[in-house]
């Protein structure tokens, strides 16, 4: 978020809302107030009034300012070949690990070297995903019904298979298991859909983070 000094008094009311109402969500609240008395301009620089038409706010553009659904779900910056300015951790389902883990898969954590190691070293696996099983997303229905969502269960319990596997051998040699891509034919969202995130630029069956198929928490 970056404020000029004339959205100081938003600034201000909004610690303000927050100071007396500890269970009160921040986003929300801001929210509240910079839409409030929002107004529709001409402008072509997609500039808009808000918090009773006096300040001039925009939205940056999500393919630089990623949240974690364009940056890691969509894949936004690469779609469109741009260099990202920051990627937030958000839209994700498994707590703190599940945003760490997400850096990783990015190469955008620095682990020490012992987390590298292992005393017995390491295990992985190919995921070989039948191309019928992709081929079946493509044809799925998108109303919403749970037939719907059987090309992406069938796509996500061959993998599932493929994991409990790698994790049994892994098991019984005393080796740390290596994740291999995941991939999704529907999105994963706290509500119900048509197979993607309302709004969303989504193509499925697409590469998904790990958080969409395992708890990481666990």
């Amino acid at each position: 978020m970056l404020f000029r000094p004339k959205a100081a008094p938003l600034v201000d009311e909004w610690v303000k809302i927050l100071d007396a109402d500890p269970k009160m969500w921040d986003q929300s609240a801001f929210n509240d107030l910079f839409l409030r008395g929002a107004q529709t301009t001409d402008r072509k620089d997609r500039l808009f009034k808000g918090y009773n038409g006096s300040l001039l706010i925009g939205i940056l553009p999500v393919s630089l300012f990623c949240s974690g659904h364009t940056f890691f779900t969509q894949q936004m910056p690469l779609q469109m070949a741009a260099k990202p300015y920051v990627a937030h951790a958000t839209f994700q389902f498994s707590g703190t690990p599940g945003k760490r883990n997400r850096f990783r898969e990015h190469l955008l954590w620095s682990d020490p070297p012992a987390y590298y190691h292992h005393s017995q070293g390491f295990i992985s696996v190919e995921n070989n995903i039948p191309t019928s099983l992709l081929n079946r997303i493509d044809d799925a229905r998108t109303d919403g019904s749970l037939a719907a969502t059987e090309p992406h269960f069938a796509l996500v319990n061959r993998q599932l298979a493929t994991l409990r596997a790698e994790f049994g051998l892994a098991t019984a040699l005393s080796r740390a298991a290596v994740l291999p891509e995941l991939w999704c034919g529907q999105d994963r969202w706290w509500a119900p859909h048509h197979g993607i995130t309302p709004g969303s630029q989504l193509h499925l069956p697409y590469k998904c983070p790990a958080d969409h198929v395992l708890d990481l928490e666990s």
